[in-house]
């Protein structure tokens, strides 16, 4: 039992060092999304797809996709947390990973309607 237990943990670590990285990657794009004006979100969702329809891999630009829409829905929900007379909440962080996977598979998918 104890060896089960010990595989479970290892897999467990290897994940986490894994998307350890892929986490620095994002993490490495915030500045530069920090700086992006509210029209800009748009043409970077341009700038995704055309990437992709040059051969980039949705997994290439995954990091920089995901830290710009990590920004785009931290403005969203400032704005909704203002208008609403609520600071901000733990909804932010429901909201971001509601809205990423809505999101990524548009650019991969530029036909798709969902």
């Amino acid at each position: 039992m104890l060896g089960i237990f010990s595989k479970l943990l290892d897999i467990n670590r290897r994940e986490v060092e894994r998307l350890s990285k892929i986490v620095e990657k994002v993490n490495s794009f915030d500045a530069k999304a920090k700086k992006l004006k509210e029209g800009d979100f748009a043409k970077k969702t341009q700038e995704f797809k055309d990437r992709l329809g040059k051969g980039e891999t949705l997994e290439q630009i995954l990091p920089e996709a995901y830290a710009v829409v990590r920004e785009a829905s931290l403005r969203a929900a400032v704005n909704l947390s203002w208008a609403s007379g609520r600071g901000m909440s733990f909804r932010y962080k429901l909201f971001t990973r509601s809205l990423i996977p809505l999101t990524l598979p548009r650019l991969h998918h530029p036909h798709s309607t969902r």
